[in-house]
């Protein structure tokens, strides 16, 4: 596993804020105290983060292309955009056919089983880490892993609440095969799409040409999605919005930047960590509230994904040390 700096650090850090930040909101938007005609569609605001992100990114390819050294031979803006735009194709329609497999999972799976499923991403990365990237993981960070996943799924059963669980009605076999599949697929393409970004960025001279094809994709198969399976209208697209919910918009604009900078800097492993402890930020905010009942299920999974973090980064900075001394000392 790549060692972690401070740039990189500093990268982390902001995206465990942005996504307890964005968790947080999403939950204050779409909760059950909001009137269901003044709900937007969470898939539009996937789309118009790409188009903020495109946006943001064709203007620094722009400043790029100007500031070239040698700026009449170098290519041109369209030029610099379009090469190698099929790589970034890639991860836009595993993204797309993981968020179609989700919600077969969610339908034909009850509540405890589809958590359970969901993070089946966290151990499937490393895996195709291992396999694509050459990366190397010991027995420690597989231990970390685990714990992670345990946490994970512990902390999302026991923020759950009663009614939901006690409302998830019995499923036949064939049901339940068919949506476990379907979760392993979306759990095997999340994954390998963080693989193959974490590749191409890496690989890639310009990172903002990446993210400007990328949010090009995720764009078009964000429409196209929304299009076959989405229930709304085009000419209401905008339908419940207000101001938290373009704070929103540009705060998942934010994410994408700073998920390609941590992916760049350090591993799609590292940026699962920052996400899963952005995830409990959010998640463990409302036990401050003295009306939000605890349970030993959130409780064991704060503790989980703690224990994993900071056994990550003690591992990291193991990892460090020994690469000094070495530097010091390369006999």
């Amino acid at each position: 596993m790549s060692i972690v700096r401070q740039p990189a650090v500093a990268g982390l850090v902001l995206l465990i804020l942005q996504n307890a930040a964005s968790l947080i909101l999403q939950h204050k938007l779409q909760s059950s105290s909001v009137d269901n005609d003044a709900r937007y569609e969470p898939a539009t605001v996937i789309i118009l983060s790409e188009i903020l992100k495109l946006a943001v990114s064709s203007i620094c390819v722009g400043r790029e292309v100007l500031h070239a050294p040698a700026p009449s031979t170098a290519p041109s803006f369209f030029s610099t955009i379009k090469n190698g735009h099929y790589k970034a194709s890639v991860p836009a329609v595993l993204y797309t056919v993981a968020m179609a497999s989700q919600a077969v999972g969610a339908y034909r799976l009850d509540i405890f089983l589809y958590l359970v499923l969901s993070q089946i991403k966290i151990i499937i990365a490393p895996i195709f880490a291992t396999i694509f990237l050459k990366q190397a993981f010991r027995p420690q960070q597989w231990l970390c892993l685990i714990l992670m996943t345990v946490g994970m799924v512990l902390a999302q059963v026991g923020s759950v609440s009663p009614a939901i669980k006690s409302s998830a009605g019995s499923l036949n076999s064939h049901n339940m095969v068919v949506g476990v599949m379907a979760m392993v697929l979306a759990g095997c393409c999340v994954a390998l799409a963080g693989v193959y970004m974490e590749m191409v960025l890496k690989a890639s001279r310009s990172m903002m040409v990446r993210n400007a094809q990328l949010a090009w994709y995720s764009c078009a198969c964000g429409i196209l999605g929304l299009l076959c399976w989405s229930k709304i209208d085009l000419r209401v697209f905008f339908h419940g919005y207000r101001e938290l919910v373009w704070v929103l918009v540009m705060l998942q604009a934010i994410g994408g930047f700073l998920v390609s900078w941590c992916v760049r800097l350090t591993s799609t492993v590292a940026k699962n960590y920052a996400q899963s402890f952005g995830f409990l930020i959010a998640l463990t905010i409302p036990i401050f509230d003295l009306s939000h009942a605890v349970n030993y299920q959130l409780s064991c999974g704060v503790v989980f994904i703690c224990a994993a973090v900071f056994g990550s980064i003690h591992q990291a900075g193991v990892e460090t040390r020994i690469t000094d001394r070495q530097q010091e000392c390369p006999c």
